[in-house]
């Protein structure tokens, strides 16, 4: 929709965001492996010593290996924040300039430096085709309405993954439940025994599905919320101090569709990028025929 996105350096930007994304989204998926897979190892240890009945000594190397993981985990998270981050002001810069609005200073305190965005985007291994028109090709209507519908674009993207992806993880906590209960069952274990080997190492794999439901939930509902008025504002555009409404919508896009938005896989990305490309391509040409009709 707008000439400038495919300028050298702010498709600079878009490569410098991808990368840090994507290396946030690894680093999480670190997390998430291990914190799965050390689960049942525990489990395998306390059966295999109290069921089974095989010698085994290295309780206190179990536990030192569990409380030792929390440890690591909390900063590979803080670490991954810091990747998010980038990947989050570099994606604010390429708005401000591609969408002509003004930096909130307040809000983002320190942007991201050439620096950061020279490193991002030379390590950057993907396809740069994937990169040219991000918001479509260029289309003549008024900017701001371009820009709105733009924004609404980066909202309607992440809901429409994020439905998805909330389905996945639900039937993921339904599979650890159902996993849980047959495993109890399967060997006859009383209700101590399930809760000291199956329950208490699970509670960390239930507690980051249960934040990542919740989180998911509260974002797609948000979301829907703040698509209905940037509709509403396109319906009324030349009643609205537009440049000031883009900047709010961008403040909203920046704070809770990037710095605190639950990240998506890239192999789950990719599964539904050329659908969901497709859906959105149509629908914002439906919406700027509307309000900009060819040839008015």
């Amino acid at each position: 929709m707008f000439a400038n996105q495919n300028m050298g350096t702010n498709l600079e930007l878009l490569r410098a965001m991808r990368y840090f994304y994507s290396k946030a989204k690894n680093i999480k998926t670190v997390v998430l492996i291990v914190s799965i897979v050390l689960p049942l190892v525990y489990m395998g240890y306390r059966y295999a010593k109290n069921v089974a009945g095989i010698e085994l000594e290295y309780d206190a190397l179990v536990i030192s290996i569990g409380l030792v993981w929390i440890l690591i985990m909390y900063f590979l998270e803080q670490y991954a924040d810091k990747f998010i981050a980038h990947g989050a002001k570099a994606q604010e810069e390429f708005d401000v300039r591609v969408f002509d609005i003004h930096r909130n200073d307040v809000l983002i305190l320190e942007g991201i430096s050439e620096e950061k965005i020279f490193d991002g985007q030379q390590a950057f291994k993907g396809d740069d085709e994937a990169l040219q028109n991000w918001y479509g090709e260029e289309r003549d209507a008024p900017h701001y309405l371009k820009v709105l519908i733009a924004q609404r674009m980066n909202i309607i993207w992440g809901n429409e993954l994020k439905t998805k992806y909330k389905v996945l993880t639900d039937l993921l906590i339904g599979f650890i439940a159902l996993f849980a209960i047959s495993i109890a069952f399967y060997f006859n274990m009383s209700f101590q025994d399930s809760l000291i080997f199956i329950v208490f190492p699970l509670i960390p794999l239930f507690y980051l599905s249960f934040k990542t439901s919740r989180n998911l939930n509260r974002q797609i509902v948000q979301n829907r919320s703040v698509d209905k008025k940037i509709l509403h504002d396109c319906e009324n555009f030349k009643a609205i101090n537009e440049k000031q409404r883009c900047r709010i919508y961008q403040d909203y896009i920046y704070s809770e569709n990037r710095i605190r938005s639950v990240l998506i896989p890239d192999w789950f990305y990719k599964l539904f990028k050329d659908g969901t490309n497709k859906k959105l391509s149509a629908t914002n040409e439906k919406i700027l025929e509307k309000y900009a009709p060819k040839g008015e």
